[in-house]
């Protein structure tokens, strides 16, 4: 051995972009029921991937980056989680008559599409409710 190292530099892709997003989550908002709806019992593993598989070709066909269908839904998997986490901290933020933590666009988005499709979402824990489309 010469002492030397071998530097192995793995590259990153980078950031999904806004227009990413957005495709990501209007597909989602599309296919919500084949995904996590009703429908989704009905439908197969293979099913359910090949609808990833048709978001990622949509979001690939704007980039040069290419997507797999796994990255699509992980990205979608940390969307909600990240908007649940944020929801979760709004009453404690606006108890005190101000409002640090106030909900992006794409979040309230997000935020309507999961508290549309189900109830879990208790009344109150958001405000503006209403202005969602969400009642």
């Amino acid at each position: 051995m010469s002492g030397e190292t071998e530097e192995v530099t793995r590259l990153r892709k980078p950031r999904f972009s806004y227009e990413e997003n957005q495709i990501l989550i209007r597909e989602v908002r599309a296919h919500y029921s084949m995904l996590y709806g009703a429908q989704a019992r009905r439908l197969s593993v293979a099913e359910r991937r090949r609808v990833w598989e048709g978001i990622a070709a949509k979001i690939n066909a704007i980039t040069n980056w290419k997507r797999t269908a796994q990255e699509v839904q992980k990205r979608w998997n940390d969307f909600k989680r990240r908007t649940k986490e944020k929801l979760a901290r709004v009453p404690h933020s606006t108890q005190n008559g101000t409002a640090e933590e106030v909900l992006t666009a794409e979040e309230e988005t997000i935020f309507a599409i999961l508290g549309s499709g189900r109830g879990a979402w208790p009344r109150g824990l958001y405000s503006r409710d209403t202005a969602c489309g969400v009642i």
